[in-house]
C-alpha cells in the first residue's frame, strides 16, 4: 500500500509507512460505511494529499478504492479521488465524468467507463485497477475495462473529494 486514510474523525493520517499525511478543508464528520467517513459539500471541500511519496506512475499496475455516497447524480466532473502531477500533465482521477461513474486521465481521456448509473442514497464500492495492459473500474464488484494507454507521471499531489482546486464533489467519501 501506498496510501490509506481511513477518514476517522479529525485524522487524516496515512496508515501505511509511507507518511502521505493528509490536510482537510471545510469537510464535515459523518458516520461512514467503515468506521467515520467525510462529507463534502460540492464547493471547496477536500482533503489534500501533498506530497505523495511512494506512488507508482500513472501507467503502472495499481489500485484505487474509495466508498462513495451522493443524494443525487453528480453532473460534469466531479472527482471521489484524483492522483495528479501538474509538471507532467498526468493524472488518474476516481469519480463522475458526464453523470456517469468513471476512471479517466488529466484533460479527461477515459481510462475505463461505467455505462451504469449506480443509484443514489446508498453507499457504493468504486475499485480502480491497472494491470499494465487493462484499466478496470468495477462499482459494487462489477466492472467495465478499456485498454487506453495511461500517463506516465508520477503523482506528487492527491486530493479526496476535488481534483486539483476543482471538479469537487458533493457527498460522502469513506
Amino acid at each position: 500500500y501506498k496510501g490509506v486514510w481511513h477518514l476517522n474523525g479529525s485524522d487524516y493520517t496515512d496508515a501505511t509507512t509511507t507518511g502521505n499525511d493528509g490536510v482537510q478543508n471545510n469537510t464535515g464528520s459523518i458516520t461512514g460505511r467503515i468506521a467515520g467517513g467525510r462529507s463534502f459539500n460540492g464547493t471547496n471541500s477536500y482533503v489534500r494529499l501533498n506530497p505523495l511519496a511512494g506512488f507508482v506512475r500513472c501507467n503502472e499496475s495499481q489500485t484505487i478504492s474509495i466508498w462513495a455516497r451522493y443524494s443525487s447524480t453528480p453532473s460534469g466532473n466531479r472527482n471521489f479521488v484524483a492522483f495528479q502531477n501538474t509538471g507532467a500533465s498526468s493524472a488518474v482521477q476516481v469519480g463522475f465524468a458526464d453523470g456517469l461513474p468513471e476512471a479517466w486521465a488529466w484533460g479527461g481521456g477515459t481510462l475505463a467507463p461505467y455505462g451504469t448509473l449506480p443509484s443514489a442514497n446508498t453507499w457504493h464500492y468504486y475499485v480502480y485497477t491497472f494491470d499494465g495492459t487493462r484499466h478496470r473500474l468495477y462499482v459494487d464488484g462489477v466492472y467495465q475495462e478499456n485498454t487506453t494507454a495511461g500517463q506516465a507521471g508520477i503523482p506528487g499531489e492527491g486530493n479526496l473529494g476535488r481534483y486539483n482546486y476543482g471538479e469537487f464533489f458533493d457527498g460522502w467519501l469513506d
